[in-house]
Parts: structure tokens; C-alpha cells; sequence
């Protein structure tokens, strides 16, 4: 499962998903993820992409720059920090991952 599904999903998949155009039910702007929620999503990317998690990050937030989606950019970039802090955390002394 991609993190962030459900009732945010355009900020994962962006303007588009799955290929068909968002409709009228997404034309708000979504609400946004709080700490936790941010956490999960950062948790979900590396389980679900591995080591190629910065990668898939990147790609995520070129395709909403692109879209013009700011406030996806600066979610994305919220999980970014997140993940290089669960990279932190496995690497730290006595770590037990």
C-alpha cells in the first residue's frame, strides 16, 4: 500500500491517479498531514521502495512541482526530512534495526 492513500491521495499520486483526471471530490485543497501522519508516510516510502526511497521522493516531488502543487512539494519535502531521520535513527549507536 502507498503511503498517505485515502482522503490524501493527491499528494502522493498527484493530479492524477491511476490515469484519470481528479475530480470534482478532490477540487479542494487537501487537508494538511499532521506530524504523525508524516511520520507514517515517511515510515510507509521506505518499507514500500527500500533504498531507492530518496529516488522515488524526488520523483514524487518533480512531478508536483511541475504540476504547480506547492503544498505537495512541501509535504514531500516534509517526508524527505522524515526519512533521512529514520536513516538517522538505524545508524545510530545501539540502534536495534
Amino acid at each position: 500500500m502507498h503511503p498517505c492513500l485515502g482522503r490524501r491521495s493527491i499528494l502522493c499520486d498527484g493530479p492524477h491517479r491511476n490515469g484519470a483526471a481528479v475530480g470534482p471530490l478532490l477540487e479542494e485543497p487537501p487537508l494538511p498531514l499532521s506530524d504523525w501522519e508524516l511520520w507514517a508516510c515517511a515510515n510507509q516510502v521506505v518499507t514500500t521502495h527500500g533504498h531507492n526511497a530518496p529516488r522515488h521522493v524526488a520523483e514524487q516531488i518533480g512531478a508536483l512541482a511541475r504540476a504547480g502543487d506547492q503544498e505537495g512539494v512541501r509535504t514531500w519535502q516534509e517526508i524527505a526530512r522524515r526519512i533521512a531521520g529514520l536513516a538517522d535513527l538505524k545508524d545510530a549507536p545501539g540502534s536495534r534495526h
